[in-house]
Parts: C-alpha cells; structure tokens; sequence
C-alpha cells in the first residue's frame, strides 16, 4: 500500500472517528451512512455509492444511494435497474470484496457476511476504471476493515443504547406490574409495554385457567391438552423454554410467563419481517414475560384472598338476615334477590323432598312453576344424589339428559337437616357461567339456610295448627277475622262467602256424626281446591263454613261460590247441597266493619236457606 494509500486510509479513520464522536442522536444512523456514503465516494473517486443488505432468502431489506453528479432521468431508471440486479450477485463468505462489470457498467463491491444477512456497499466506477485499477489489494481490505468496523462500533453503540432503554422501560413496566392486583390491568400493562418498546410487532398471551378473555386485549385462553393448540406454545410451556416458528412470512417467539409457583400461559411475539429476534430482543422478552408471571400470580393471589373475604362476608350476612323471623316465602324471596345479585343467575328454587314428592318452595323463580321444569328437576336430583350431594355443570346442553333444557350452567346443593330434606337448584343459560368456587359458596350458605328453613317452617306449622280447625284442616274463626282486619287496612276491597250445609241435622240424625263429620271434611276439601292459596276459607262453626277473598269484587265471588256448591252436591257421597250468603266491602259497596261484613252476609245466606237451598245469594 503506497503513502498516498495510507493518508486515504488515516483520513477516513479520522472522519469515522468524528462521526460517531458529533453525531448528536447516535440512533440516527441513516444520517451517519449518508455522511459515511457521501465522504467514501468522494475519497475513493467514485460516481455513487450504495449501501443496502439482504437477507437469506435474497430479499432486499434497505438501501441508501449517493450520487457525486446529479442524474438525469436516464440515468436514474438505469441505475434503478441496476440497484435491482444487484439482488443476483452472490457475495461468498471467504472473499471480501469483488470487482464486477455488468452492462457496461463496472462496480466494486464489499461485503460482510452475518448469521441472518449480508451488510453490502457496492461503489459505482463506471468511466473511472483507472481510479479503480489504481487501489492496491492491501488498501481495498483496509477499506474493508475500517468500513465495516465503523458499521459494527455503530450496532454496538445503538444497541448499548436501546439495552439501556429497554432496561429502563422493564423497570417502569415491573413496578407498574406490582403495583396492580386487578388481573386486567396486568394484562393491559403487558400489551401496553410491549408495544412501547417494540411497536412493529404483534402480541398475543395465551393462558392457562384464563375464563375471562377481554375483548380489547389480545388474550386468549390457552390448553396445553387442546389437540389444536399450537405445537411450539405446547413447548414453551410445559418445558419452561424459549421456542421459535417460522409460519407465512413471520417469525414467531414463544416465551413462557412463569411465577414463582409455576407457569401461567406463553407469551406469543410475532415479527413480521421474517427476520430472526435478536439476542437482546429475546432477552427483554423473557424477561418481560417473567415479570409478567410473577405480577399476574400476586393478582390473582390477591384476587384469591379477595374473594375468599368477600365470600365469609356474604355467607355471614345471609345467615344473619335469615334469622329475621322470616316466612318461608320472606326467606325463599330473600334468597332469590342475593343469589341473582351475587352469581348473576337467572332461575333458582328450593326445592323440599317428601316421600318422593317434590315441592316447590313458595317464591322460588317462575321457571319452576312451568311443567318443563319438573323432567330437569327431577333429572339434577337424581344425579346429585348419586354423587356427594353437589352438582356443578358448566356446559349442560351437551350431556345426555340435559339437551332439551336451554340452561347450560347449573349448580345444585343438597339441603339436609333433622326433618328436612331438598335441594337448592341454581340455572343459567350460558355455559361457564358458574365456577367451582361458586358451588362451594352456595354449600357454605346452604348451612345456615337449612337451619333457617327448617324453623320457619316448623313456626309456620305450629301457627297452621293453633289458627286451623282440626276435623276439617280450615283456618279458625280468629283466624279469619284476623286476615279480614288486615285486608281492610291494606287492601281496597275484599269479600265474604258464608256456606252452610242444607239439612246437616238430617245427615247426622240418618247416619250418624262419624258420617256426619266426613261430609264436613269432603265439603272443606272441595272449598281448598276451588279457592287460590291466597283466599283464606275457615270453619266458622258447626255446619257453617266462611271463605275470604281479599282484593275480589263480588260479581267474581259469586262465580266461586257458584262452583262451589256445584262441586259439592256433584262428589259428596252421601249427596249433600249447600247454600251461600255473599257480600262485600270497598268496590263501591261499603262496610264499616268486620261485624256489618259478616251480618249482611249471613242475612244473605239466611235468605238463600229460605228461598230453596242450594243457592247463592248476594247481600244488598
């Protein structure tokens, strides 16, 4: 190499080095490669210079050109065409630069080979072949050196750089990470991170027990078990490493998100550049995801105790406002409104069991009154009492049994105390609606729920036998004075049926009062099953019955007691007749007290006993 070689070589050492020392935004390297292109070219008295790279497939990946003398339009879609052929050449890794002449055109090319790409700068000679034919061997692979030692001082440096950044980035990420214990806002802290810090990527995170999958966040819910589940995120997962996939242009990382108490999901990046991720990349990515595991694992363990303390609370607060002195319909409404608000469900009933007879508790949710729901019914009973007395299906409709019902989510409970046996049955119908967490919740408030139930109704039964009549099962006098007395403070109107039996004396005389009292019995079973279960029918003494309907007109009255009497003398045995007085209170007919409602009503029925019998007649 002569001395005017080696001042060309000192100088451009030199520039180099002032390049990097000035350059103000170290990242900006296309403006360093532009002063870089326009300073080589002059030196080395060229007509242009480019700098471009390609990857492994011979894809071109950038380029930058710089021309010492403006081209005219020619000149430029013939250089152009050139910059495309350039893809052709084949630049072998022993060699390091290469002299070509192409369609009367001659370049020098130096070249640099990488693990995924080759770094190239091709100088344009064309009419300057006797600058070329003048640089010794020794000054073209010194120009080779500090060129391409000048290109990796400058990947050094901005990934010296980036890393700082990247850390930097990681460190705010993990504080936010651990300051969150809303699983959601892990999540959305994540994906926000990574496309921070590598925005020309895509995300997504595949996890393991994820039942919520937010429609804005790429996250979805991941089984390694799933025959259709991708084969590298299975890796990644269940041996705790790093796996790559090339697929459709893109190249795939999968990174496992593990805590400390094991691994929650993978962490998916894909690159669409089809380029590899680099070491620094994969770095910050599993480091990332294991921050990721661990901050997920606190929130969910803190979402854990959470809700453990929000369940102790609800079980507590049911148990204590079921020992109100509640009804049973009070308790069983009570239920309904806390079990709707708490599992969103959409039907449930307690459900009793007596020598095979199912009964429907008063206030359970109207899906149980309808016939349909007897055949599930009875289809969960027998499937709870097979196992250990609590069912929880999550996907029903696709069990054999369960087709013809729409609810997929179901939760049953056993109900069991001395004296009382059920079931507490809990439907919707959405599959997953109701977790395992969830029966075990509806076990804990089924304990104090049973002892509850059982009292009221025990009250309940010892209050049905002080108010009824025992021969006939009615309610008593007092009884029915008291439910008037209530209705004419709530209610704008009611009415009376007085009843008697015609000629009961001639029964009793003909057959005797063992026969006497069943023809009561069959009378007082006909007036049950004709009135709703809110009228109130008594025995008001002897051969007289009375029944109250609260909130009913008189014309509607009549009708009742018209079927009434019909029923009686059509199934009595022997055949009896009766006779009824109505009158009414509110509706436009008044009735100042409990002592008027009753007289007129009995005036009534003193007229229907001596115009005929077997009638009904309406009080005026």
């Amino acid at each position: 190499m002569n001395l005017d070689e080696k001042n060309k070589i000192l100088y451009l050492k030199s520039e180099f080095l002032d390049f990097m020392v000035n350059q103000e935004n170290i990242k900006l390297s296309s403006s360093l490669y532009k002063k870089y292109s326009k300073l080589t070219c002059n030196v080395l008295g060229a007509r242009s210079v480019s700098l471009f790279s390609k990857n492994n497939n011979g894809e071109l990946l950038d380029s930058i050109t710089y021309n010492r003398f403006p081209l005219n339009e020619n000149e430029f879609e013939k250089q152009s065409q050139i910059s495309n052929d350039k893809l052709d050449i084949e630049f072998d890794t022993e060699s390091k630069y290469k002299i070509i002449h192409m369609l009367n055109q001659t370049f020098l090319y130096f070249w640099k080979c990488e693990e995924n790409d080759i770094n190239i700068v091709g100088f344009d000679f064309t009419g300057e072949e006797r600058v070329l034919e003048q640089f010794s061997e020794s000054f073209l692979l010194n120009f080779h050196k500090i060129t391409f030692d000048l290109q990796n001082l400058l990947v050094k440096v901005n990934r010296t750089v980036e890393q700082g950044k990247q850390y930097l980035q990681l460190s705010k990420i993990t504080t936010k990470l651990h300051s969150s214990f809303n699983v959601e806002n892990v999540f959305s802290e994540i994906i926000t991170s990574l496309r921070t810090v590598y925005p020309n990527n895509d995300y997504l995170l595949l996890l393991t027990n994820q039942t919520v999958e937010p429609s804005h966040l790429p996250v979805k819910q991941f089984s390694p078990m799933d025959k259709d589940a991708n084969p590298y995120a299975i890796q990644a997962y269940s041996e705790n490493i790093n796996t790559y996939e090339k697929k459709n242009g893109s190249v795939y990382m999968y990174a496992p998100v593990q805590g400390q108490q094991g691994v929650y999901g993978v962490l998916q990046i894909k690159n669409k550049n089809f380029s590899n991720f680099t070491v620094y990349e994969q770095e910050f990515f599993t480091l990332l995801a294991s921050k990721a595991g661990i901050a997920l694992e606190n929130a969910k363990l803190y979402q854990q105790v959470e809700d453990s303390a929000k369940r102790i609370q609800f079980v507590n607060e049911v148990g204590q406002n079921l020992n109100q002195n509640l009804n049973s319909l009070e308790l069983i409404k009570y239920l309904v409104n806390k079990f709707q608000k708490r599992f969103e469900c959409e039907e449930f009933a307690i459900i009793l069991l007596d020598h095979e007879q199912i009964k429907v508790l008063d206030g359970s949710t109207s899906f149980f009154d309808e016939m349909e729901s007897d055949f599930l019914v009875q289809r969960i009973i027998k499937e709870l009492f097979g196992h250990d007395g609590t069912l929880l299906k999550v996907n029903a409709s696709q069990e054999v049994g369960y087709q013809n019902y729409p609810f997929n989510s179901i939760v049953a409970v056993k109900v069991e105390t001395t004296g009382l046996l059920g079931v507490s049955i809990m439907l919707h119908r959405d599959p997953f609606k109701f977790k395992y967490e969830d029966r075990t919740l509806v076990e804990n408030v089924m304990e104090p729920t049973k002892l509850a139930l059982r009292n009221t109704m025990l009250q309940e039964k010892l209050e049905q036998l002080v108010a009824t009549d025992h021969l006939t099962g009615l309610y008593s006098r007092a009884y029915i004075e008291e439910q008037i007395s209530k209705s004419m403070n709530e209610d704008n109107q009611g009415t009376l049926i007085l009843l008697d039996i015609d000629d009961f004396k001639k029964i009793n005389d003909t057959f005797g009062h063992q026969i006497g009292d069943n023809v009561l019995i069959q009378v007082s079973n006909v007036i049950k099953d004709v009135v709703r279960s809110t009228d109130i029918a008594a025995r008001w003494g002897g051969e007289e019955l009375a029944v109250y309907l609260p909130k009913i007109g008189i014309e509607h009255a009549k009708k009742v007691a018209s079927r009434i009497i019909e029923e009686i003398e059509r199934i009595s045995n022997p055949r009896v007749t009766t006779s009824c007085g109505v009158s009414s209170w509110g509706g436009g007919f008044t009735s100042a007290s409990i002592e008027k409602l009753f007289k007129s009503a009995d005036d009534a029925l003193y007229i229907a006993k001596n115009t005929g019998k077997n009638k009904v007649t309406i009080a005026n």
